[in-house]
């Protein structure tokens, strides 16, 4: 209220700078709320100081809403280059989740921003972007689970309870470790945290049509995956990880497409990686990922 509505100018200045460093302390607050904060602190600014950091407040937020605010915010020429940059790395934060729309942000902005900066920065996210093309990188993880004196290749065909549709299991959302040992992968060895058991991964994939795909598989050690509830690939291996060790294929129907994948865990290391692409090796166009823990 005081940043729109006190007598001096000064007073409103400081109650707007107030009101964006409580804003950044919102991490907490679901997306779309925030991105309502940053609008009505961009409404409220007057000056190029003030909207400069509601930018730099709006950059972090990642969600799809506030990439549009950015791109938006760029039409006014005194926070241009700001408001860019912001979209920019908005659009790098979202390359999981929304690859598409990432993708063809960043396209724009390399090819039209109005500084070197910015399409160097958009460049930059995009040839990042380009090595994760096609990976599932988000997903909910159950396990460990064990069975005396049973080893984990003995493990591979029982039907633990994230097979069991009506089990009660307990989630828990995992991403990718920010070094992992192989590009793409989950790391799964402090999940396992030991020997001779098991582990699930599962999350989504969106198809905006039905499509036949190839499954590009790595991983350490044995690998069971079911999309949508079908068995599409077993392969009870004790081996370390590498990229693309097996394909396989599966049908993709138009909406969501649910993944589970189960890994078993013999000695050392632990983990997979899944890449989706089309039966010629391209990236389908249109493909989102995510874990389901919001379902």
């Amino acid at each position: 209220g005081l940043a729109t509505t006190a007598a001096r100018p000064v007073h409103k200045v400081l109650a707007l700078r107030g009101y964006w460093r409580v804003v950044q302390q919102t991490a907490t607050v679901l997306g779309p709320q925030r991105v309502a904060m940053c609008e009505r602190g961009m409404a409220a600014a007057a000056r190029v100081e003030e909207k400069r950091l509601g930018l730099s407040v709006l950059s972090g937020v990642a969600h799809m809403d506030a990439m549009e605010l950015a791109r938006k915010l760029a039409a006014d020429a005194t926070i241009r280059a700001e408001a860019e940059s912001a979209e920019a790395q908005i659009a790098s934060a979202l390359a999981k989740m929304h690859p598409a729309a990432a993708r063809a942000a960043l396209e724009r902005l390399t090819a039209g921003a109005s500084t070197d900066a910015v399409r160097s920065q958009a460049s930059s996210a995009l040839a990042a972007m380009d090595k994760h093309r096609g990976y599932a990188r988000i997903w909910q993880v159950a396990g460990p689970y064990r069975e005396d004196g049973k080893k984990c290749q003995q493990l591979f065909d029982v039907a633990l309870p994230p097979e069991k549709p009506d089990a009660k299991v307990e989630w828990k959302s995992m991403d990718l470790a920010p070094e992992p040992r192989v590009e793409n992968s989950v790391d799964l060895a402090k999940v396992v945290n030991g020997n001779h058991c098991v582990a699930y991964l599962k999350g989504r994939v969106f198809a905006p049509k039905a499509q036949r795909v190839k499954l590009e598989i790595g991983s350490d050690d044995g690998i069971k995956i079911w999309v949508n509830g079908k068995l599409v690939h077993a392969s009870n291996a004790v081996r370390g990880l590498a990229a693309a060790q097996e394909i396989a294929h599966a049908d993709l129907k138009q909406g969501w497409n649910d993944v589970l994948m189960k890994i078993t865990q013999h000695t050392a290391g632990c983990g997979a990686c899944i890449r989706v692409c089309k039966p010629d090796g391209g990236v389908p166009e249109g493909l989102r990922f995510d874990n389901g823990a919001g379902q």
